[in-house]
């Protein structure tokens, strides 16, 4: 009986261990709500990547053993006129903001768009893990039910409905440096700010490779210098507030969310400034000048 009883709680000792470290991982979804069936790849050794249809979600793994993803659209074609788009970037972010979301879970959710990915970040609350052995009710301890007596059918008294909560957005540093980013309005302070990390490290690393290059051969030959360029490009995007018409005729009677419809006018819901475009459009300029810059350094064109 003794060794039984040890052998329980080793066995239970271990269950919750393993409980605890699956509620300790953060776990990442991929999303999609495109409008469309997509293609995701998480492996080198699948080119051709997976089909995830539209408004579907898939569960990708631990974000510590994601070493690849990326996406592209589909159809007809789409392998000789699509690539696919590089999402390690989020997987980074996920990592940093990992220890502000305790027990919970990384969704990353495509939204329809027109010209660049549209990517969203959220946190999801995670499902239970798995309860301990000594925490389940024993058979022999498990109450006999008492017989059902009639009751008489209770009166319902209609309750008011809740007022609905609305929560504030909830901002991370990489969310405020991206603001920040946005709100400079010439090139220099932008190409600045990146240089000391708004956009990251690897971008930082890029953005200083592009400008500390000498194009005295390229400018020469006719190229262009590729900082100069870069300046002009980091400052072209800006962000866009999403806004709706609550009268399509009426051009001034605008609203910032559907939410207004539900919970009357004077109760605005916040509504998270739509950065991702114009950030998506930054980092991609700054990847094209970087290969670039590449090209010019193989042919001695840049030092």
């Amino acid at each position: 009986m003794r060794t039984i009883n040890v052998f329980k709680f080793l066995l239970s000792f271990c269950i919750m261990a393993i409980a605890t470290s699956l509620n300790a991982a953060v776990g990442v979804y991929l999303e999609n709500n495109y409008g469309a069936k997509l293609n995701y790849k998480t492996s080198s050794f699948l080119p051709e990547g997976q089909y995830v249809g539209n408004n579907v979600r898939v569960f990708l793994g631990d974000v510590n053993f994601i070493s690849e993803l990326s996406i592209r659209t589909t159809g007809a074609g789409s392998s000789y006129v699509s690539y696919y788009y590089d999402l390690m970037g989020y997987i980074g972010d996920i990592k940093r903001q990992q220890a502000y979301h305790p027990n919970e879970d990384a969704i990353l959710a495509v939204e329809p768009s027109r010209v660049n990915w549209y990517i969203v970040l959220r946190w999801e609350q995670k499902t239970k893990g798995i309860k301990p052995i000594d925490s389940l009710p024993k058979e022999k301890e498990q109450p006999k039910p008492e017989p059902q007596r009639p009751q008489e059918q209770p009166i319902i008294i209609p309750q008011p409905k809740p007022e609905p909560v609305i929560q504030p957005i909830q901002k991370d540093d990489a969310f405020e440096k991206e603001e920040a980013l946005l709100n400079l309005n010439t090139g220099d302070e932008r190409l600045n700010a990146i240089k000391n990390g708004a956009l990251g490290q690897e971008f930082a690393h890029k953005a200083k490779a592009i400008c500390d290059a000498n194009y005295t051969n390229a400018e020469k030959l006719g190229k262009i210098n590729l900082c100069a360029r870069l300046k002009v490009e980091v400052v072209a995007p800006q962000f866009r507030q999403k806004r709706t018409l609550l009268n399509p005729n009426d051009p001034d009677d605008m609203k910032r969310s559907p939410a207004l419809e539900k919970y009357g006018v004077s109760k605005r819901r916040p509504v998270r400034k739509d950065l991702a475009p114009a950030i998506d459009e930054i980092k991609s300029s700054i990847n094209r000048l970087y290969n670039v810059l590449a090209g010019y350094k193989s042919r001695g064109e840049a030092e």
